[in-house]
């Protein structure tokens, strides 16, 4: 329950999560929680360990002590692909697009996750293979019209903009559907118009995910 004694809906819980590199204490105990269709907020310094918190969540690092739950089951030690498997996505700080693919190119890849052909079957055209890679490029290009990036679809990403760029990780973390999408200064580095954009795009109410951490 609520402080208002509303019921809530909580997704992803953090109890007394701890990290530290040799002897330097990332995270102390940090506790809260995140319900569905919760923005929540990571503010502090650099170097407080908001970026490691991240890691953490979607199984980069590994916590010290504490537990984490989502949609109430625990998912420590788990990997990243598994994490992202339950429904975590994740935009990383430095974009880690694929510079030399186009924008359709780098938004599937955020789908490979929920791949069910083979190597193999691509290679040999099978029609199973043909059918999901069409399916992917569907959902993809729906990704790309949500965030407005219909006339860059075929551009190579290393001659986009540093802001498209970012809109463009923000779409291959979205099209996956995650149900938390982690988000890691998702403006550093754009200009005033490029964070207008892109805080229009994020609050629009058919934003497909159900809740988001942002640092």
């Amino acid at each position: 329950m609520s402080a208002a004694g509303q019921p809530t809906d909580v997704m992803l819980e953090i109890s007394d999560i701890s990290l530290s590199f040799q002897r330097v204490k990332a995270i102390n105990a940090l506790s809260f929680s995140v319900c569905r269709h919760e923005i929540c907020s990571l503010i502090g310094p650099n170097g407080a360990g908001k970026s490691s918190l991240l890691n953490i969540l979607n199984g980069v690092y590994r916590p010290d002590s504490g537990s984490l739950s989502f949609n109430g089951q625990s998912f420590v030690g788990l990997t990243p692909v598994e994490i992202a498997q339950r429904g975590i996505g994740r935009m990383f700080q430095n974009n880690a697009l694929f510079e030399k693919m186009s924008v359709i190119d780098n938004v599937m890849t955020g789908l490979s996750r929920k791949a069910q052909t083979n190597f193999l079957q691509h290679v040999l055209h099978l029609p199973v293979a043909r059918k999901e890679t069409d399916a992917f490029r569907a959902r993809s290009e729906e990704a790309i019209r949500f965030l407005g990036l219909e006339q860059y679809q075929d551009t190579i990403v290393e001659n986009l903009s540093y802001g498209i760029q970012k809109r463009v990780g923000l779409a291959r973390a979205l099209v996956g559907e995650p149900e938390v999408l982690l988000l890691d200064e998702p403006m550093a580095g754009m200009n005033k118009e490029e964070k207008q954009e892109m805080c229009k795009r994020c609050r629009r109410p058919t934003l497909p995910t159900g809740s988001a951490i942002a640092s």
